[in-house]
């Protein structure tokens, strides 16, 4: 434990130093950060652009512990590469990969990052930074649970993998754990694995921009990683979630509850700024919205999948599986509206591209993704790569690479996969499009985020295609209103967002959040 002041002077030290390496400086709100993490473990929920991960380098840096684990999704290694080379300097990093067939591969990375040479091995040295994917943590997860309880493995590397990791990989002192926000669920493995890992470690540090608007019951996995305290997750549900029973007898969340109470416990533990306290530093951004005008007989058939959906959602409310009445009606209004608007889309990023400038084209579902590609790809033709979750890492990151490095392209994506974490597209873009809106407040902000940020240095033009339907027109405005929420934790507006943009109750939208996962 350090004193406030003596880790206020050595996040001065480690900033200096590594801002001279990067040859950038961190602003005063990263150095706090590095403080509190030299301090003690805590939550990191700066907004989006604002240098999440590089404040945790620098920490790591400032830290200097033998063993440091970066926790991050797969398809954000080579970003986090690249920043543990710029402010670390550190140029031999290990990752840990895999979902059930594990292994560890050293990675040697030229001064920008890439990597130019990877092996397998199966020891790790004494003092190394590594970094672990997300499915590799919720492997882990299963494999400490099953060891634990002296059980077999029911994996395809069996007993194998166990002693692989558990004997392999040693404890880490440091532990930072990126879109820490994905380990809020209760039930899933990689929870369990994030607890797991952390159990032990000297400092865990959580790092998510949407932290606070994923809904307070989200928040009991990254507050039991990095303190103690918190009891059991029904626990917590039931103080500060309103938590009531449903038919099966499981506590459901509500609205929150003891909202004072919560934010006055995590006032130590989560250090937050908003974008919005550092407009004057962020680029300039414009959202235009592109009209797409429906005829008579697509409007009836967008109204009767709309009427649909708002049946389905009263009908099974109530009900703990309640989405698997509503895929089937979600996804045929998304398709449709989708459909509606590809052409109107395609022909503004034909405008776009024709002066030689990079497009990024944002999409909910991997379908739209290929059904924009397929219609750019007629005449006139333009070049569009592709970027979605059935593809694989090799895929994305070449699309990601050729679509940087040539003017005049489109790359389309789904706001899933592309829309948290990535760096490299505002250096690189500032024209982004929306064929389709996130149904979520935080996946649309976090999209818009891959282009307005510190590493943007010209003004970004955001393009939202809006079909002349009721339905998407009252989405667009609050989308637009939500965005602006000073305080997100006091409302869950995830399934609230799309309840009232259907017309229906808000309590409705808060029973259906997981209906509404992208």
């Amino acid at each position: 434990m350090h004193s406030r002041l003596g880790s206020l002077n050595a996040a001065l030290v480690a900033a200096d130093a590594c801002g001279a390496r990067a040859g950038r400086r961190l602003r005063g709100y990263q150095i706090e950060g590095v403080s509190w993490g030299i301090e003690d473990s805590y939550l990191n929920s700066f907004s989006v652009g604002l240098g999440k991960s590089a404040t945790a380098v620098v920490t790591a840096v400032a830290l200097n512990y033998d063993r440091a684990a970066f926790v991050v999704p797969a398809h954000l290694f080579n970003t986090w590469l690249e920043e543990i080379v710029r402010w670390a300097g550190v140029t031999v990093v290990y990752e840990l990969l895999g979902n059930r067939r594990l292994r560890i591969e050293r990675c040697y990375l030229d001064k920008h990052g890439s990597v130019l040479h990877r092996e397998q091995v199966k020891d790790l040295p004494d003092r190394h930074w590594l970094l672990v994917s997300h499915e590799t943590v919720a492997e882990w997860g299963r494999i400490v649970s099953v060891a634990r309880q002296g059980g077999i493995l029911a994996t395809e590397a069996g007993e194998d993998a166990a002693r692989e990791m558990l004997g392999v990989v040693r404890q880490p002192e440091l532990v930072v754990v990126d879109e820490v926000h994905n380990m809020g669920h209760t039930a899933a493995a990689r929870t369990g694995g994030l607890h797991a890992l952390c159990r032990g470690a000297r400092r865990v540090i959580g790092a998510s921009a949407t932290l606070l608007s994923g809904g307070a019951h989200r928040l009991w996995g990254p507050l039991s990683a990095v303190s103690t305290g918190w009891g059991s997750y029904n626990t917590f549900i039931e103080r500060y979630c309103g938590a009531e029973r449903d038919g099966r007898n499981a506590l459901r969340p509500g609205l929150p509850t003891n909202v004072a109470e919560l934010k006055a416990r995590m006032a130590g533990l989560v250090l937050r700024y908003a974008a919005a306290d550092f407009a004057h530093e962020l680029p300039e951004e414009t959202i235009q919205r592109v009209g797409v005008r429906v005829d008579r007989a697509t409007t009836k058939h967008i109204g009767d999948a709309v009427f649909q959906l708002q049946k389905a959602l009263r009908t099974h409310s109530g009900e703990p599986a309640s989405s698997h009445f509503a895929l089937g009606e979600i996804q045929a209004l998304r398709n449709m509206l989708a459909e509606t608007k590809l052409e109107a889309v395609a022909d503004l990023c034909r405008d776009l591209v024709a002066s030689g400038e990079r497009v990024l084209v944002w999409c909910w579902h991997h379908a739209a993704v290929e059904r924009i590609a397929e219609v750019l790809g007629k005449t006139p033709r333009v070049v569009c790569y592709t970027a979605h979750g059935d593809c694989s890492k090799a895929w994305i990151n070449n699309s990601i690479d050729k679509w940087s490095i040539t003017s005049g392209t489109v790359l389309a994506a789904t706001t899933e996969l592309l829309g948290t974490g990535v760096d490299i597209l505002a250096r690189v873009c500032r024209l982004q499009v929306f064929l389709e809106m996130p149904w979520k407040v935080d996946r649309w902000v976090q999209a818009r985020g891959r282009l307005v940020r510190m590493s943007q240095t010209q003004p970004v033009m955001t393009y939202v295609a809006v079909a002349d339907v009721p339905f998407e027109a009252s989405l667009f405005d609050r989308l637009l209103t939500e965005a602006r929420a000073t305080d997100p934790l006091l409302g869950d507006n995830r399934g609230g967002l799309v309840a009232a943009a259907l017309g229906l109750e808000r309590d409705v939208g808060l029973k259906l959040n997981e209906w509404f996962k992208e």
